[in-house]
């Protein structure tokens, strides 16, 4: 049997002002699950770890109290432009533009030219593309690729750097958690708004929007609503069905300058 861990959801749910049948919902669980989970009771899992990181927009780390808080430096060191020249594969892309980016490093991560808006509209018109892996996604074309350290893509992001494509965001509605001119990584292979999260979504004119994605109808309901949420108070929520909204792919995470 494996042994609990201590953790900090009930100190965290309580800044928030939130009672356990409210933060149950946000998490998609029951009250009686989270005060299992809140007691040690119930084995905090990484799927109730990463939930509970989402609804309180903290890291991973500062869910369990025996985990370190995140530092500055993620790795001992890391050169983006250090790889095995062998290491590589063809990716081939087009779109709007006819790019062709060629050979890469197997862990390279593609940067779309589209900006993630995260205010009321898209910023930017996009069309599909389709790269070697068979992954279609949302974008005008590829301005570049970036590369992270293995580890923190297998110990943070938990995905593989071919499903996961970044952008720069633009707006104010996701503040505090995501700032203007960050660079969102997103995976694009994640297209249900399960766990609730922050999900991006080609909206209506053609561009790409971040927001907070919560199931909003009840269970069995047809058809299935979802409300999408703005951190920033100053953006009211909407709610839409799921046959409206186009998710794009999950947020993982970002890089910023704050």
């Amino acid at each position: 049997m494996l042994a609990s861990v201590a953790n900090n959801l009930k100190a965290l749910r309580e800044a928030r002002g939130l009672s356990q049948e409210a933060a149950a919902e946000k998490m998609g669980t029951t009250r009686n699950q989270l005060a299992k989970l809140e007691s040690g009771a119930r084995r905090l899992s990484n799927v109730w770890i990463d939930r509970a990181a989402e609804v309180f927009g903290v890291d991973a780390g500062d869910i369990v109290t025996d985990k370190p808080r995140r530092s500055t430096s993620l790795v001992d060191s890391f050169d983006p432009d250090e790889f095995d020249p062998e290491d590589h594969e063809p990716r081939m892309v087009e779109g709007t533009m006819g790019r062709d980016v060629g050979d890469l490093p197997r862990d390279a991560i593609l940067m779309a030219e589209v900006a993630v808006g995260m205010g009321p509209g898209g910023v930017t018109h996009i069309t599909d593309l389709m790269n070697a892996d068979g992954n279609t996604y949302a974008a005008e074309g590829v301005k570049d690729w970036v590369r992270l350290p293995s580890t923190f893509l297998v110990g943070r992001f938990r995905v593989q750097p071919h499903r996961i494509r970044c952008f720069e965001a633009m707006g104010d509605s996701m503040e505090p958690k995501i700032h203007d001119g960050d660079i969102v990584f997103v995976d694009v292979g994640h297209r249900v708004p399960s766990p609730p999260g922050i999900y991006a979504l080609a909206d209506a004119l053609g561009g790409v929007i971040l927001k907070r994605l919560e199931i909003s109808s009840a269970r069995g309901q047809d058809p299935v609503r979802v409300r999408l949420i703005s951190d920033n108070p100053k953006h009211s929520p909407e709610d839409r069905t799921l046959d409206e909204i186009a998710i794009t792919g999950r947020y993982l995470g970002r890089l910023t300058t704050e």
